[in-house]
């Protein structure tokens, strides 16, 4: 059982250990603490004469170095886009704004051609009965004219 515990208590402190290790922020001054530690390795190691495990650790560095530069491109990426997104935000909402805009005009333009097309088809209605009028007045006229040269040659040759 003393070979369990103490089993169960090296992985303990293993994990504890890479806990400690392993930041879940790696700030600059962490990342210049490592790769301090990661030069010293490589220079034991190539003091060694193992280059080929040198050239792997160099390369794993090379790699950390330009995946964290990505990280940093990728931020001021995103903060750039955060503003590209924010000021089309500001663009879409003024369009809507407008569009809305525009739909109350078509709206009012729609009722205002509404009502000319009624004043219209009124005034055409009006002018159908005034010609209507007009017609039956002139024939009243021409009767009454017809009566009156009746009247008239009648009196002539009385």
């Amino acid at each position: 059982m003393d070979m369990e515990e103490s089993a169960e208590e090296s992985i303990a402190t293993g994990e504890q250990y890479e806990e400690e290790v392993i930041p879940k922020v790696i700030t600059d001054e962490v990342f210049e603490e490592v790769t301090g530690k990661i030069s010293a390795v490589i220079r034991d190691l190539q003091n060694s004469k193992q280059y080929l495990i040198v050239e792997d650790v160099q390369k794993l560095l090379l790699v950390c170095q330009n995946l964290r530069q990505n990280i940093f491109d990728e931020k001021d990426k995103i903060e750039q886009m955060k503003g590209e997104v924010l000021s089309s935000q500001q663009k879409v909402q003024n369009v809507i704004k407008m569009s809305k805009q525009d739909q109350e005009i078509i709206q009012q333009m729609k009722s205002e051609i509404d009502q000319a097309w009624r004043n219209a088809d009124a005034s055409s209605l009006r002018e159908q009965i005034a010609q209507e009028a007009m017609n039956v007045l002139r024939e009243k006229l021409e009767k009454l004219q017809k009566e009156a040269e009746k009247y008239s040659g009648a009196d002539n040759n009385d």
